[in-house]
């Protein structure tokens, strides 16, 4: 256990990670909202979307690396793996509430809370399951795993030795 004001600089360094983790989260969940829901209706544009989605990941982690640590660009991408930037997207949908063909408030109750998620089968739980694009992962068991990768993330330990 460290004694009190034992490292101010590590502790400089956690303040500064914390707004650049929630940053890179909350810009990766807003770009995906927007950008599923204007390409879900056109198999086309949604492949060149998620071609895009994965650079945009590259660049959101490369910026938390940069601007932060090693670490803030590993719990970046720990959030996403288990579900906790689909739990944002779902955020914006109930913020946002457009209707119509996009995602929408009670989404998130309907589909992941309703136990209809077949889609998480890239997470540490769907894995498990063998990526099975057909079997669906309780809502509980996202949001577990969700937490958990929050609880456990390098980011979350002040001495963490990923720190950069």
């Amino acid at each position: 256990m460290r004694s009190p004001g034992a490292n101010l600089a590590e502790d400089d360094a956690n303040m500064t990670r914390l707004p650049v983790l929630a940053a890179v989260c909350m810009a990766y969940a807003l770009l995906d909202y927007l950008g599923y829901n204007l390409t879900r209706h056109d198999a086309r544009l949604l492949r060149r979307y998620r071609a895009a989605q994965a650079a945009m990941q590259v660049a959101l982690t490369a910026a938390a690396w940069l601007l932060a640590s090693a670490a803030t660009a590993i719990a970046f991408n720990m959030i996403w793996w288990t579900f906790g930037e689909d739990i944002l997207y779902y955020a914006f949908a109930a913020m946002f509430n457009p209707g119509g063909r996009w995602e929408s408030r009670g989404n998130f109750r309907r589909y992941v809370l309703g136990n209809q998620c077949t889609w998480a089968f890239w997470t540490p739980i769907g894995l498990l399951r063998g990526m099975d694009r057909t079997k669906r992962i309780a809502g509980s068991t996202l949001i577990a795993q969700a937490g958990a990768s929050l609880r456990e993330s390098q980011y979350f330990s002040p001495s963490a030795p990923l720190d950069g």
